[in-house]
């Protein structure tokens, strides 16, 4: 068992809350918010723990020193052919960590913490962090939605949406609570009122299910007759690169829509656009929304299941499209483009409506129901 960073000034009586993922060290959404809610769970006396399947501990977000950092496997295995071991190791681990509140940080570990913390004394979430409609392709998911529903204290979703997807599917005998991902930007202030760069941003994986290959069209039909210098930049990196920078190239868009791959300081491009664009066929709780609102950036973004019409009020703080609707992205995209008045106005908006993504709000929630399912019996 390999093990990082150590508690600093460990307290006995501290509660022990322990996160389960596969790999920690990631640099997705699901890894960053789990860090960003174990950070702020230690500054308020809990011991914390973040348990990696199979991790170097190598983390790209920040991790509180006083967490304590554990790979159960200091190598890849076949959960299938180790079995066994897997859920042996975690129970042993369970035990002598004393943990009180576990967490799963995706249901799909939840199929094997689960049967491997049968009838011991310690409250059990699954912490969804996409939505019940998608498995992203894995079955594994979907049976960890099932175990969780039914055998856990508590299931996590990010949206109001997806807590009605899942009580109508599956009717959990586990409470269901929702809980947003925390802003990762705290006092920032972005002034929108002389701001005209023409930049619009967009910023996520290169796959099918962000959509920016329907960007791309989109843009194509904006190129037409309204673009006057404005220019779309597109960070991050994936399989579909190839794919799209061809389209691009094809269509003639190469110096006004660019890739610029991954990059590690995003708050630079917030602080320039003038427009953030989400084109995404499905989402959990976009993050990217929440950072652009609290950089005070307006959005357009499709409507789709779930977690844009949460974020943004439409025609307040920025527009929503029906999902997949490249013409209508087009004109909520044109007609931002040609108003610095509203996008001024849903700038203010933005930073406003920020406040119910509040991290110590947020961190506050959690405890709360760190307590309600203490008393459950």
């Amino acid at each position: 068992m390999r093990q990082g960073v150590g508690v600093a000034g460990e307290k006995e009586e501290a509660k022990t809350v322990c996160f389960f993922f596969g790999d920690f060290s990631g640099a997705g959404g699901a890894e960053r918010s789990a860090i960003s809610i174990a950070n702020g769970l230690a500054g308020n006396g809990y011991r914390v723990i973040l348990l990696s399947l199979v991790s170097d501990n190598r983390f790209f977000f920040r991790v509180d020193e006083r967490i304590k950092c554990v790979s159960l496997f200091d190598r890849k295995i076949s959960i299938k052919l180790n079995i066994f071991a897997v859920l042996t190791g975690i129970r042993l681990f369970c035990k002598k960590e004393r943990v009180a509140i576990w967490i799963d940080v995706d249901p799909i570990v939840s199929s094997i913490s689960l049967p491997a913390l049968a009838f011991l004394k310690v409250r059990h979430i699954s912490w969804e962090h996409f939505n019940f409609k998608n498995a992203l392709g894995r079955r594994m998911r979907r049976l960890g939605r099932y175990m969780a529903a039914q055998f856990a204290d508590a299931i996590v979703v990010l949206t109001k949406q997806d807590e009605r997807l899942w009580l109508d599917a599956l009717n959990p005998k586990a409470r269901i609570s929702v809980i947003y991902n925390p802003s990762p930007f705290d006092n920032v202030f972005n002034d929108h009122s002389r701001k005209d760069g023409r930049l619009i941003i967009s910023i996520g994986r290169l796959i099918k299910l962000k959509g920016y290959d329907l960007l791309i069209d989109a843009w194509q039909l904006i190129r037409r007759d309204c673009a006057n210098g404005w220019s779309v930049v597109v960070i991050g990196d994936g399989p579909e690169k190839p794919f799209l920078e061809q389209k691009i190239k094809a269509l003639g868009l190469s110096e006004t829509f660019l890739l610029v791959g991954r990059k590690n300081d995003v708050a630079s491009y917030y602080e320039k656009a003038d427009l953030f664009c989400l084109s995404s066929l499905a989402e959990g709780l976009p993050m990217v929304l929440i950072e652009a609102q609290a950089y005070g950036v307006p959005c357009v973004s499709f409507n789709c299941l779930t977690g844009p019409s949460e974020i943004i009020e439409h025609g307040v703080n920025g527009l929503l499209v029906d999902c997949g609707d490249v013409v209508g992205l087009a004109n909520a995209l044109r007609l931002m483009m040609e108003d610095q008045d509203m996008r001024t106005r849903m700038s203010s908006a933005s930073i406003v409506a920020k406040r119910k993504f509040n991290r110590q709000d947020i961190i506050a929630r959690w405890c709360r129901l760190f307590a309600e399912i203490s008393h459950d019996k």
